[in-house]
């Protein structure tokens, strides 16, 4: 599931409904992301991310987000309400 669609789930059925091997990966803020030029090389990313002992992940997220706000305005294109 792509991470807008974590941040948009409402209530607590939709998030049972995910199952058991997805439900404890709920995403409430989003503290961290990297976009990539195609997905061999986001999954190639991601498994290097996987490999890091969580010691290592937080570092990186510190180097890059250390207030820890929530970067997922900075995600999404911005709308123009213009007319």
């Amino acid at each position: 599931m792509r991470y807008p669609q974590r941040c948009l789930v409402g209530d607590q059925s939709d998030i049972d409904s995910f199952g058991p091997t997805t439900s404890p990966y709920i995403v409430h803020r989003l503290v961290y992301f990297e976009a990539h030029p195609d997905m061999d090389a986001a999954r190639q990313r991601e498994r290097q991310l996987k490999g890091l002992n969580r010691a290592k992940k937080d570092a990186l997220v510190t180097s890059l987000n250390a207030e820890r706000r929530d970067l997922f305005d900075e995600l999404l294109p911005t709308r123009s309400t213009e007319l």
